[in-house]
């Protein structure tokens, strides 16, 4: 998946192309440096899980937010476009998706970790069946 970031605000020309899974934060050692007091050393990662790009706090002093809603221990989706911020900071996240209704229908569970999806818009046809002589689909199933 190829993503970016980009700063919002002041300095809008900076932008980090992304190396996915990338921390953020205040440390040179990150992947994404950001060097504001406000930002912990190791502040947020993002990843991508199922074609999507997650936002996950790493225990940062300040929190990191997404709109007005502050990171809890689970990680959130961001959506193409979606903003999140770090102490003054705040990036704005650009990635294609590869089926932009599947995003669109997904749900993110924290619990789980999982992302529910559809599978396919494929509608089934005369080749997807499992039709037997006898008419009961088990033909690939009998010994």
């Amino acid at each position: 998946m190829h993503a970016r970031l980009v700063v919002v605000g002041q300095d809008e020309s900076r932008q980090f192309e992304l190396q996915l899974p990338a921390v953020i934060g205040r440390s040179r050692s990150t992947d994404v440096t950001l060097g504001d007091a406000q930002i912990s050393r190791r502040h947020c990662e993002v990843f991508e899980a199922d074609g999507r790009l997650m936002l996950r706090d790493l225990g940062s002093l300040n929190g990191t937010f997404v709109g007005e809603q502050r990171l809890a221990d689970e990680p959130m989706p961001l959506e193409p476009g979606a903003r999140f911020t770090l102490g003054p900071v705040t990036l704005q996240a650009e990635y294609d998706q590869p089926d932009q209704r599947t995003a669109e229908e997904s749900t993110w569970n924290p619990v789980d970790r999982t992302l529910d999806a559809p599978i396919s818009d494929k509608k089934p046809d005369d080749s997807d069946s499992l039709e037997t002589d006898d008419g009961s689909g088990l033909d690939g199933l009998r010994e």
